[in-house]
C-alpha cells in the first residue's frame, strides 16, 4: 500500500500537500545555498603559494555511473598533481547563482600554472541539462587558463547550438579536448579543428581489471535499462526482453540511479563505487541500454550484453570494449539477437578477472599525454 500516494489525494491532503511539497523545496534550496558560499570560501582562502586545479561539473546526482566517473576523477588527481590543492565546482555553483560570485572568486585566485579539468561524461550535447552552456561560460571568462576537458560524448541536434559551441570551444587555444568514443572523436575534430581532440576512453574503465572476481555465487539477470530521452525500445519492449531472460534466471529490473541523496553519497563516495561494483558481481549476466551499465559490467567481471540506444554512444562503447573482452561483451538489436546472445553467454558464462587494459594503456599515460599536449603548446 503507498501511504504517501493516499495521503497527497486525500481532501486534506489535496489541501496540505503543496505547503509541504513548497517547504521541502525551500529546505534544500537553503541547503545549496549554504553549499554555495562554503565552495566559495574554499576558493577565496586558496592559498596563493599553491598551484591550483579547480575540478568542474562534478556529479550532482544519484547515478552511480557519474559519480564514478566523479571519484575516478578524484583519485586520478590526488594521484598525478600531489601538490594542486583541487577546488570542487559544481555546474549548478558555477552557472545557475546570477552573483556569479565563484567566478569572481576563482579569478582572484587562479594563477598561470593553475589548471581548469571538466567532468568526463555526457555533457557536450544540447539533449538538456547545463554542463555545455557551463563549460562555454568557464571558457569565456578565462580565455587564457589551461583546459582538460576529460573523455566526453558529442552529440547536437540544433544546428545553433552547435554552432555556439563549435565557435566558443574553438577559440580556446589552452584546451586539450578527449572524446570518449569514435564518433564523438569525428563530431569534435569536424566541431573544433584548431584545437587538439584526442580519443580517450571513459575514465570509469580505469577500474576495469582492479576488482577481483566475486567468489560468491551469482544469481539471476539484471536487465539494466535506461528511462529518459536516450532509449531506443518501447515500454512493451522492455516487458517483453525481461519475460525473455527470464527463461534462464530470475530477472531484476534497475538502474544505475540509487536512493541515497548526492550529498550522501559524496560523504563515502568509494563505499558506494564499491557496493554498486559489488551489486552487478551479483548477476550471472547483464542486460544494459547504460553506457555504464557495461562499464560496471566489466569492474565486476560479469558478462553483458548491450542494447541499443538513440544515439551512438553505448554501441560506440560496445564496439570498442568487444574488442578488449570479447568473451564479456556482446550485442543484441532485437529480441532475437537477444536470445541467441544469452543463450550463448549462459551456455559458457566466464567471471575470470579481466585484464586492466585500460588503466595500463590509458589512465596510466594520461599525465604524459597532457604533459606532452602542454609542452608542444
Amino acid at each position: 500500500m503507498d501511504i504517501r500516494r493516499i495521503v497527497k489525494n486525500s481532501a486534506a491532503g489535496k489541501l496540505i500537500w503543496p505547503f509541504l511539497h513548497d517547504g521541502k523545496a525551500k529546505y534544500y534550496q537553503r541547503k545549496t545555498d549554504r553549499a554555495y558560499r562554503k565552495a566559495c570560501k574554499e576558493i577565496e582562502k586558496a592559498d596563493l603559494q599553491t598551484p591550483h586545479i579547480f575540478f568542474c561539473g562534478v556529479c550532482e546526482t544519484s547515478n552511480m555511473g557519474d559519480m564514478a566517473q566523479t571519484y575516478c576523477t578524484y583519485e586520478w588527481l590526488k594521484k598525478n598533481y600531489p601538490y594542486h590543492q583541487i577546488l570542487e565546482c559544481k555546474t549548478t555553483f558555477l552557472y545557475d547563482y546570477p552573483d556569479r560570485n565563484m567566478i569572481r572568486l576563482m579569478k582572484k585566485r587562479i594563477r598561470t600554472d593553475d589548471i581548469i579539468f571538466f567532468q568526463s561524461g555526457y555533457n557536450t550535447h544540447d539533449l538538456g541539462g547545463r554542463e555545455d552552456l557551463m563549460h562555454q561560460l568557464i571558457m569565456q571568462e578565462f580565455p587564457e587558463t589551461e583546459m582538460i576537458m576529460l573523455p566526453q560524448t558529442v552529440f547536437f541536434r540544433s544546428e545553433e547550438r552547435k554552432r555556439q559551441a563549435s565557435q566558443i570551444y574553438n577559440q580556446h587555444r589552452r584546451l586539450l579536448f578527449f572524446a570518449r568514443d569514435p564518433v564523438s572523436e569525428g563530431l569534435a575534430k569536424t566541431m573544433f579543428p584548431d584545437i587538439q581532440v584526442q580519443l580517450y576512453p571513459d575514465i570509469v574503465t580505469s577500474l576495469i581489471g582492479r576488482f577481483p572476481n566475486r567468489e560468491s555465487e551469482r544469481k539471476g539477470i539484471w536487465l539494466c535499462r535506461r528511462k529518459d530521452v536516450e532509449q531506443f525500445y518501447s515500454e512493451d519492449e522492455y516487458v517483453r526482453f525481461a519475460t525473455l531472460l527470464s527463461r534462464w534466471d530470475k530477472v531484476t529490473v534497475g538502474d544505475t540511479i540509487i536512493q541515497p541523496r548526492a550529498e550522501e553519497i559524496r560523504r563515502n563516495l568509494f563505499q558506494f563505487v564499491n557496493d554498486m561494483v559489488n551489486r552487478f558481481g551479483g548477476y550471472r549476466l547483464i542486460v544494459t541500454d547504460k553506457y555504464h551499465g557495461l562499464i560496471f559490467s566489466l569492474i565486476s567481471n560479469t558478462p553483458v550484453v548491450v542494447l541499443r540506444t538513440r544515439d551512438h554512444k553505448v554501441i560506440s562503447g560496445y564496439e570498442w570494449f568487444s574488442r578488449i573482452y570479447p568473451d564479456r561483451v556482446f550485442f543484441a538489436e532485437n529480441e532475437e539477437e537477444l536470445k541467441a546472445r544469452v543463450a550463448e553467454v549462459m551456455q559458457k558464462p566466464h567471471y575470470e578477472q579481466l585484464d586492466d587494459y585500460f588503466a595500463r594503456e590509458y589512465y596510466d599515460k594520461l599525465k604524459t599525454c597532457i604533459e606532452e599536449w602542454e609542452n608542444a603548446n
